[in-house]
């Protein structure tokens, strides 16, 4: 049985900071007979020597201090007894001192400290720590050799979007599941990280020159979001693309020489987003990816959709991000599952449009900066909602009363000068958007009296 209380009242609230506590929420598990108290220090309610000496020594606690104008805790915070989660968000807090090797009840740790640059050798005390967060602004970091003592963590999530270097290990439990690593300058893999046998999901981003074929290791991710910055990375090893286990892989690197050509085993997988600045073809062996539900792709290059998606016949949603692209790629290859297209081209550059026909379930369209002509896809008459942002369009045609399914179709920021005649023959529930529109600034002198659907201008 658990019995959840929230104490908010102004005058409970000041009779507890006398004793040097402010428990905004307590956890009561009767079963278990143990009350975790959440403590929150602040620069108006300072961690002061007064108060930790009067905290429960005997009572679990979530502590959470947000320091912005002190840089540093008393000495004797790091003796506070029974601390479960630690919260640190000091933003000029440098060092967390050998101390912390005391609370060794620990279960989990967020540091959001923009100075942090380093842990000290006693954190490798803390090995009951599962869950892991840091965030930092620095460009170098320092972990001790005795980090390596952590076999028991599940999750960890390292920030430090201005790194350059890593000096000593990384983390490396075998326990860990969850990883994220966001360290865009950062040029060299942790090879510790080629040792999560356990890591389902991974974040990871950084400017690699080496991604080793060991990253093979980790047959059990799930997940896989790999962005690599930089000019000149290497070339990805041609396992990357060999996780039977993945359902969803996100790759983001910039040139197409860099990435393998072939998809070794990709079975389970069931969304793939591909980010690569040159790509002009999808690495072969595609069409073996039988689950493959959501294909996005980004590219300025892009030649084709290759006929081989024809066989993928769970595929329902293609999303294309085209910025820079000179042309449209061609669709060559037919889809009775997908239901979804989507594109983005760039606005100073729009695109002309490809047949669509041949994919007679498109349940929506949208599309950005595309000159799409209606003959392309009038033939697909399941369309529930057609978005044709940025079109050069000047009318809407008549052919579309013939979508009998059609509820939503957007001309956001077209050419549409007049409404036309059979405006009022579209049915009620469609909603039509016209802003940015020739015809928006008409809106005061048309009659929509007769008009059953609704027209935004």
């Amino acid at each position: 049985m658990k019995i959840r209380s929230i104490l908010t009242l102004l005058f409970i609230s000041n009779i507890l900071s006398v004793y040097g506590q402010t428990f905004l929420d307590q956890d009561i598990d009767m079963k278990k007979e143990h009350v975790i108290e959440t403590i929150r220090f602040s620069d108006k309610n300072p961690p002061t020597e007064e108060k930790i000496k009067n905290l429960n020594s005997s009572v679990k606690k979530h502590i959470s201090v947000y320091l912005r104008e002190l840089k540093s805790v008393p000495a004797s915070f790091w003796n506070i007894k029974n601390v479960l989660h630690l919260d640190l968000d000091i933003q000029g807090l440098s060092d967390i001192p050998n101390e912390i090797g005391k609370m060794k009840q620990l279960k989990s740790i967020d540091f959001s400290c923009h100075s942090l640059k380093a842990l000290p050798n006693e954190f490798g005390n803390l090995t009951k720590l599962e869950y892991i967060e840091i965030r930092t602004e620095i460009d170098t970091f320092s972990f001790p050799n005795s980090i390596t003592n952590l076999d028991k963590i599940i999750s960890i999530k390292f920030t430090a979007r201005n790194l350059k270097k890593i000096n000593g290990p990384f983390f490396n439990s075998k326990e860990t599941m969850y990883l994220t690593l966001r360290c865009k300058p950062l040029a060299i893999f942790p090879k510790n990280i080629y040792l999560y046998e356990s890591l389902v999901e991974a974040k990871i981003e950084g400017s690699f020159i080496e991604i080793s074929p060991d990253i093979g290791n980790l047959k059990n991710l799930r997940k896989i979001d790999l962005s690599i910055y930089g000019e000149k990375p290497s070339l990805l090893p041609e396992n990357i693309f060999n996780f039977p286990k993945a359902v969803k892989f996100a790759l983001k690197i910039k040139y197409e020489k860099n990435l393998p050509k072939k998809i070794i085993n990709l079975s389970a997988l069931r969304s793939f987003d591909l980010m690569v600045f040159d790509l002009k073809n999808l690495p072969q062996g595609i069409e073996k990816c039988h689950r493959l539900f959501s294909l996005e792709i980004s590219s300025s290059k892009l030649k084709q959709l290759p006929s081989e998606l024809s066989q993928l016949k769970q595929l329902s949603y293609i999303g294309l991000g085209l910025h820079s692209a000179k042309n449209l790629p061609t669709f060559n290859f037919e889809s009775n599952t997908l239901e979804r297209i989507a594109i983005w081209a760039d606005k100073n550059q729009p695109l002309n449009s490809t047949p669509l026909n041949q994919f007679p379930n498109l349940t929506r369209l949208e599309l950005s900066y595309v000159n799409m002509k209606f003959e392309h896809f009038s033939s697909c008459k399941k369309l529930e909602t057609i978005g044709l942002f940025g079109s050069n369009w000047t009318t809407i045609p008549e052919g579309l009363l013939e979508f009998k399914n059609l509820n939503y179709l957007s001309f956001n920021t077209s050419k549409i000068e007049n409404l036309p005649s059979f405006i009022d023959q579209f049915k009620e529930g469609l909603t039509i958007i016209l802003n940015a529109n020739p015809v928006s600034k008409k809106r005061d002198k048309i009659d929509l009296s007769n008009v059953k659907a609704k027209i935004a201008f």
